[in-house]
């Protein structure tokens, strides 16, 4: 607030990564609360937000794995800096094993905002699930194999 007193709000965007650590496992205090606590605290109100995918990070590991669900590779060939890009992944969004444990995300997420104490919630603007590839429009960057 010292260095820049016309800001008012700040976004709190996290990975499912650093959410969900194990199958029901959630950290929803070190990912999300300590950092709403800070706007409360600084006056500003946030937004907050979960990124389920992105190249190479994200998505938890043991999705895969344990989750029972498979990735789907793509080739973009350049990324939007111009460098040359090889093969990424993701999950296969529309797979059941990964819509029953998006879903359960998206349900928990909602309890754990439900549960806030009041002063949390004043601060709160809006909440996303950023679905696809970072929330974009798409589900993939780069062409599915």
């Amino acid at each position: 607030p010292k260095t820049a007193p016309n800001v008012i709000g700040i976004p709190i965007i996290t990975g499912w990564d650093r959410v969900e650590l194990a199958p029901g496992e959630y950290d929803w205090e070190g990912a999300i609360g300590e950092k709403l606590r800070y706007a409360k605290k600084s006056d500003y109100y946030a937004f907050v937000m979960i990124w389920v995918a992105s190249p190479g990070s994200l998505t938890p590991e043991w999705l895969y794995g344990r989750g029972g669900v498979p990735k789907v590779l793509t080739y973009r060939g350049m990324n939007p800096l111009g460098k040359k890009e090889a093969v990424l992944d993701y999950p296969h969004y529309l797979h059941e094993n990964y819509k029953k444990h998006y879903f359960r995300l998206i349900a928990e997420f909602g309890r754990y905002v439900d549960s806030l104490p009041d002063e949390l919630h004043e601060c709160i603007i809006f909440v996303q699930a950023a679905e696809g590839s970072t929330g974009d429009g798409e589900p993939y960057k780069g062409s599915p194999h």
